[in-house]
C-alpha cells in the first residue's frame, strides 16, 4: 500500500530545495492522492492533494495549480461535499480562464453548473452552463488549430522529403553520366592505343620492305 507518512515527508522542504525538485515531489504527491481517491481512501487522498497544491503554489506553475484545484474539487464532489467542491472548482476555473486552459475550464464549469443546478440556483447554473459551452467551442478551435499545425508540419516534411528525393535522383543521374563519360573516355583511349599499335606495325613493315629493297639494289 501507499506509505502515507513517507510520501507526505516529501513536502517538508526548506528554502534551498530547487524548483524542479519541488515540482517533482508535487507530481508524486498528486499521483498518490489520485490513487488513494480511486481506493476511496478520501482522508489520505486529501492530505496528498493538499500538499501537492501547497508545493505547486510555491513553485508558481499556473497550469499545475489549476489542475490541483480541480483535482480537489473532484475529490470533494465524490464525497458529496458540494460546498468545498465549488470552492476549489471556482479557483480552478478562474485560473483556467486566465491562462486559456480550456480543458480545465470545461471541467470546472461543468461541475459548477451541475452543482448549482442541484441547488436550484438557476442564475448561477445558467452562467456556468454558458461558460461550459464556450469552453467546448474553444476546445474545438484549439483542436482544429492543432490539426492545422500538424498538417502544415507534415506538408513541410513532405516537401523536404521530395526535395531530398529530387536531389538524390539528380545525384544518381550525374553519377550515371559521369560513369558513361568515363566509359567513353576509356573506349577512346583503347581505340587510340590500338591505332598507334597498328601504325607502329605498318611503319615496321614499311621499314622492313625498304631495307629488303635496298639490299637487292
Amino acid at each position: 500500500g501507499i506509505d502515507h507518512d513517507s510520501i507526505l515527508s516529501l513536502s517538508q522542504m526548506d528554502g534551498s530545495t530547487s524548483v524542479q525538485k519541488k515540482n517533482d515531489y508535487a507530481y508524486t504527491l498528486a499521483g498518490a492522492g489520485l490513487v488513494s481517491q480511486k481506493l476511496m481512501n478520501y482522508p489520505t487522498a486529501f492530505d496528498f492533494l493538499k500538499e501537492a497544491l501547497k508545493l505547486r503554489l510555491e513553485v508558481g506553475y499556473k497550469i499545475e495549480i489549476t489542475k490541483a484545484h480541480n483535482d480537489l474539487g473532484t475529490l470533494f464532489r465524490e464525497q458529496d461535499n458540494a460546498s468545498l467542491a465549488v470552492k476549489y472548482f471556482r479557483e480552478g476555473g478562474l485560473e483556467a480562464a486566465e491562462i486559456n486552459l480550456h480543458q480545465e475550464l470545461l471541467k470546472s464549469a461543468k461541475n459548477q453548473y451541475e452543482i448549482y443546478k442541484d441547488w436550484n440556483q438557476t442564475d448561477s447554473a445558467l452562467k456556468f452552463h454558458e461558460i461550459y459551452l464556450i469552453a467546448i467551442e474553444s476546445l474545438k478551435e484549439e483542436e482544429t488549430e492543432h490539426s492545422l499545425a500538424q498538417f502544415k508540419f507534415q506538408n513541410n516534411l513532405n516537401k523536404i522529403e521530395q526535395e531530398f528525393q529530387k536531389k538524390a535522383l539528380a545525384d544518381s543521374i550525374l553519377r550515371m553520366d559521369e560513369g558513361k563519360m568515363k566509359e567513353v573516355q576509356l573506349q577512346e583511349e583503347k581505340t587510340l592505343r590500338y591505332s598507334l599499335f597498328v601504325i607502329r606495325i605498318i611503319i615496321v613493315l614499311f621499314l622492313f620492305f625498304l631495307y629488303s629493297r635496298l639490299r637487292v639494289i
